[in-house]
């Protein structure tokens, strides 16, 4: 990837201020393990993405600490061009899915799609406000694992708080690495919005 990725750092400060994580879940059963990213083609660049993250990490702090960063429509601009494009919606919002893919259309997937992006991006621009360029942030190494999935576990320290736990889930997309999913203190996006989803996803099955 040639743009830096502002993405994971964005999402800390959604998934933060999310006081509905009340399900706890693990989707990571089986094993992922530290190690050589993924064997490149010839030609081929595909970036860590425990780097990504802490490009992310410098980008969005350095928007955050300009001036541009007091207006709503810049931020939401900063937004839908440097952070909403690197996040894989559509697999994440089949992940949400579950079961109830089967009975959905293109056309329905697509709106649910839409719906989930805006969440999205409400959140992140109602909440940048309480991450700045002095928020700590620890990143450790990739985990992979069958050379296209990877983690990327991060522990964000807050004022007056405990450490909050971040484990990113990539996977990988033509060469390039989008997340799919995130979990925030053992609690994952793709169930919360499965809860949040559900009583919609029940109508499809009539």
């Amino acid at each position: 990837m040639t743009k830096l990725l502002p993405v994971v750092s964005g999402l800390i400060l959604s998934l933060l201020t999310v006081s509905a994580f009340s399900n706890p879940y693990n989707p990571y059963q089986r094993p992922y393990y530290r190690g050589a990213a993924p064997t490149q083609q010839p030609g081929q660049q595909v970036q860590d993405p425990a780097a990504l993250v802490h490009q992310a990490e410098t980008s969005l702090k350095q928007f955050l600490a300009s001036q541009q960063a007091r207006n709503q429509k810049v931020m939401l601009t900063f937004l839908h061009k440097e952070i909403i494009p690197h996040i894989a919606f559509r697999q994440m919002m089949q992940k949400v899915a579950g079961p109830y893919l089967r009975y959905m259309s293109t056309d329905n997937l697509n709106q649910f799609e839409s719906q989930l992006k805006e969440s999205f991006t409400s959140s992140l621009l109602r909440n940048l406000g309480s991450f700045n360029r002095n928020t700590r942030v620890h990143i450790e190494p990739a985990r992979y694992r069958f050379n296209r999935e990877a983690i990327v576990s991060t522990k964000v320290y807050l004022p007056n708080t405990y450490p909050a736990q971040l484990d990113f889930r990539f996977a990988l997309f033509n060469d390039q690495w989008k997340i799919v999913d995130v979990q925030i203190n053992g609690a994952s996006a793709v169930v919360f919005y499965r809860n949040h989803f559900r009583s919609q996803l029940r109508d499809y099955r009539g």
